[in-house]
């Protein structure tokens, strides 16, 4: 079983690609923990700004705001065929623990569930998994 991961970058601010404490960018960090998790095949970006030359496919949309991201979504819904989950992480959340999302990925494939998140969380810590097959 495999999954997509969205890197909703909708809104991002520049601070989120600067480097954060003299290292990588809070949208470096978090791709580079994205590529952690056991079963991630491939990472698109969407975002309401351009990026030069980003490191993965990227999806442009118009304007700001959680209803530019759902649109979105219906392009990546062919790009998630033949897999079981897509993960969504916000680009700003340099502290994503890759290893609670794995075990969440699990439980979701476990409980054959539709969407799952981690309620009780800070922001940021851990994702929101959907079943592509929701998206139409």
């Amino acid at each position: 079983m495999t999954a997509i991961a969205v890197l909703d970058c909708v809104g991002i601010r520049d601070p989120a690609l600067s480097p954060l404490a003299g290292g990588p960018s809070a949208l470096e960090r978090v791709l580079a923990k994205v590529r952690e998790v056991p079963g991630v095949e491939e990472v698109v970006l969407v975002s309401d700004r351009d990026f030069p030359r980003p490191a993965v496919p990227f999806v442009k949309v118009e304007g700001p705001g959680s209803r530019a991201f759902l649109d979105a979504l219906g392009s990546i819904h062919a790009r998630s065929k033949g897999r079981d989950a897509l993960i969504r992480v916000r680009g700003d959340a340099p502290f994503l623990d890759p290893g609670l999302t794995a075990r969440m990925l699990g439980d979701f494939r476990r409980y054959r569930a539709e969407y799952y998140f981690a309620d009780g969380y800070p922001a940021g810590v851990a994702p929101e998994i959907l079943a592509p097959r929701i998206l139409p």
